[in-house]
């Protein structure tokens, strides 16, 4: 059996490719609205990202998935069913998320993974 080995040094230059393609900082969370809106985000004064501040943002349930090393999707679990399709995220995720109709629907969120516990 072989073993399947992600170079997330890759994966994070493909996030950074991200964030230069939009014009955003790197060094700073964004939720990514269907519309296209991308807006900066923060944690909590601690530091950190409450599950209820993340659903409160997301609007809803949230799934949440490491996209490189450095950072994590925090999508809506149940906007395929409002039928948000959501361009942006989709060309960030595609190839390392299982998407549903190879599409990421409704509100997103790309944080750092040091916000997160």
């Amino acid at each position: 059996m072989r073993n399947c080995h992600f170079n997330l040094n890759l994966i994070d230059m493909d996030v950074l490719d991200f964030f230069k393609k939009y014009s955003l900082n790197p060094e700073k969370d964004y939720i990514i609205r269907p519309n296209g809106d991308m807006v900066e985000i923060k944690p909590d004064k601690d530091g950190f990202y409450s599950l209820e501040k993340m659903q409160a943002l997301i609007g809803g349930y949230i799934e949440i998935y490491s996209v490189s090393s450095k950072y994590t999707y925090v999508g809506d679990e149940e906007g395929v069913y409002g039928g948000k399709e959501n361009i942006k995220l989709t060309d960030l995720l595609k190839g390392k998320v299982n998407l549903y109709n190879d599409l990421a629907w409704g509100n997103g969120l790309i944080v750092k993974n040091e916000h997160l516990r």
